[in-house]
């Protein structure tokens, strides 16, 4: 299972798990292919994709 939890961009830590943020962010691209973000997230912001238990 992964943490899975949407981190705001100024976080350099996960907020749930505490990683880091260039460890375990994964491949996920934030922005939709007409350059949009979800709604609520900001440009930046970040998924966790740490491996926990």
């Amino acid at each position: 299972m992964n943490c899975g939890v949407v981190n705001y961009a100024s976080r350099t830590n996960c907020y749930r798990c505490g990683s880091l943020k260039n460890d375990f962010v994964g491949n996920y691209n934030t922005m939709g292919c007409d350059g949009t973000v979800p709604p609520g997230w900001k440009t930046g912001d970040w998924i966790c994709t740490r491996s926990v238990k």
